[in-house]
């Protein structure tokens, strides 16, 4: 976030642009009071100003909605996730997710992950990130939570609900192939 001050008459004001992953500019808004004026086009709406930066990590096994909760309740977030990698390495390639996945990369694909974590949370202070991993075991979030507490963000994880008898159900909803026993394993090992 950058910050310069300026006089406004007998008001003080501070000018804020927030960078963001999904905007290829930075849109000006001047705050005044409760105010926050947008200088594109002119309009004038109520804000409400949090300086709390969050961190959400997400829980379930894979097709139990964890991307699908993320995509619809933190749409402006800053998302890190493991399948980020293959998703990349397959927009690289012109291939799919299916092509590229190797279960030998997946140790690669978490790195890759922690590293985006890193980036967001070090280097741009984003205001809001989602780590989005299935996250079966507590211990494979624990540097996720140590790292943004100590840059001062607030820590939520949300587990997504799934049944164990419905382990077929989450395999056909999945979308990156993970297979039935693969989903049947996790959910033996789900540590509550």
């Amino acid at each position: 976030m950058v910050e310069s001050s300026a006089a406004l008459g007998s008001l003080s004001c501070r000018e804020l642009t927030t960078p963001s992953p999904y905007r290829r500019h930075v849109t000006p808004i001047l705050l005044v009071g409760s105010l926050a004026v947008n200088r594109d086009d002119i309009t004038v709406n109520q804000i409400t100003m949090s300086n709390t930066k969050q961190l959400k990590i997400m829980r379930g096994i894979p097709g139990s909605g964890k991307s699908t909760y993320v995509n619809k309740h933190y749409p402006e977030a800053y998302v890190c996730s493991a399948d980020n990698y293959f998703e990349e390495v397959a927009e690289l390639n012109d291939t799919s997710y299916l092509e590229e996945f190797q279960p030998w990369l997946v140790g690669k694909a978490h790195q890759h992950c922690w590293g985006s974590f890193i980036h967001a949370v070090v280097v741009m202070d984003e205001p809001l990130v989602v780590v989005d991993n299935t996250n079966v075991n507590k211990w494979e979030y624990e540097n996720y939570v140590l790292l943004a507490e100590l840059h001062g963000y607030e820590v939520q994880v949300i587990e997504i609900a799934f049944k164990a008898e419905q382990a077929e159900v989450y395999h056909e909803r999945n979308t990156h192939g993970v297979p039935l026993e693969v989903i049947e394993r996790m959910i033996q090992h789900y540590e509550l």
